[in-house]
């Protein structure tokens, strides 16, 4: 790999992002700045994206023939398990070191990547103040092989130096972002009841929340409508969204489900959650059997011991195969899973 001088082009380069929005044009001087980088890295492609405060790319370069790429991989960001992680971590990702090799090629992000000959990839944080506000991002075809640990090494370097001039850059231009929600404060509820809807039992994973009659009577409104549609219609699994009103606007996500060891006996999850938007949903066709059907269980609202003996397997061994199931989609909890799969289940 060649040694790069920073030099005031990629100074400049980051300036011009911080001002404006959308992909920055560049001048010949910035465009063969960006070609250094990627060759550096030993890439097919480089890129960087500076970050709103919802964690939206609103600014953005890269290497040249690569604009039809960067407008179809939109479709693909909101479970990009590479960005997921990064932004979890602070740290340098590469999609086969998360998801194993075998995995990062069902994931639909590989397959999308390879119809541009693309396929190992990784990804770095720009930070400012503290908080990741975008990424270094780089990708090369299959022959050039796994990336090596200097590789590694060197776009952390890369990503550190433009962090260290983005900070500079603020006197002129502050960009920030807002405390990204910290996942693992959604609040989730399981809720046990008859075929009535009478409430036989309720776990609050988050008790510090408090209780508000009109979202419990609007859950259980939402719990008779399940209990209806599954009575009604024979399908395994209801599910109803609804939404709360402002200033705390928040999704509510009601999966019900019969227990199937218990008579009139049903199983409720309530997922709150105002940061998940169910759009570019998939299925769980690219999880392993096994995986598969834990995550199926799991989506119904079944706890790891429920799972555990239904499928007669340990504990442990659950949460196993829920942790790989939500790394291959870029998940963090139940929440986040919930929202991106759409479960191959007869759900009303």
């Amino acid at each position: 790999m060649i040694e790069l001088s920073v030099d005031l082009n990629i100074k400049n380069i980051l300036c011009r992002m911080q001002k404006r929005t959308g992909r920055v044009v560049l001048k010949p001087k910035e465009g063969q700045i960006i070609d250094e980088l990627k060759q550096a890295a030993n890439a097919d492609l480089f890129g960087i994206y500076l970050f709103d405060k919802n964690l939206n790319p609103y600014s953005q370069v890269a290497t040249q023939h690569y604009e039809g790429f960067l407008d179809h991989y939109e479709e693909y960001r909101s479970f990009d398990p590479i960005l997921h992680n990064v932004l979890r971590h602070g740290t340098v990702m590469e999609a086969s070191e998360i998801l194993g090799s075998s995995g990062w090629e069902r994931h639909p992000l590989c397959q999308f990547m390879a119809q541009w000959r693309l396929s190992h990839t990784m990804q770095a944080p720009l930070v400012l103040g503290g908080e990741i506000i975008g990424t270094v991002n780089i990708a090369r075809d299959q022959s050039r092989g796994n990336f090596k640990d200097t590789e590694v090494s060197w776009i952390w370097n890369i990503s550190q130096i433009m962090s260290q001039l983005l900070e500079k850059n603020t006197g002129r231009m502050q960009v920030s972002r807002k405390p990204q929600k910290n996942c693992n404060e959604q609040r989730e509820l399981v809720i046990e009841t008859d075929g009535y809807g009478y409430i036989i039992s309720k776990t609050d994973h988050n008790e510090k929340y408090p209780d508000d009659n009109i979202v419990d009577f609007l859950i259980q409104q939402g719990i008779e409508e399940n209990l209806k549609k599954i009575n009604t219609t024979g399908c395994l699994v209801a599910k109803k969204t609804i939404n709360t009103s402002p200033p705390d606007s928040e999704q509510i996500l009601i999966i019900t489900t019969a227990i199937p060891s218990c008579n009139n006996r049903y199983l409720t999850t309530v997922i709150y959650s105002s940061l998940l938007t169910p759009q570019n949903q998939l299925d769980l066709e690219l999880l392993p059997p096994r995986t598969k059907r834990v995550a199926e269980f799991l989506l119904r609202g079944y706890s790891n011991k429920m799972i555990a003996r239904e499928l007669t397997i340990s504990e442990n061994t659950v949460k196993d195969h829920i942790r790989k199931a939500y790394s291959l989609y870029g998940a963090h909890n139940k929440a986040e899973f919930a929202w991106l799969v759409n479960a191959p289940l007869k759900i009303c």
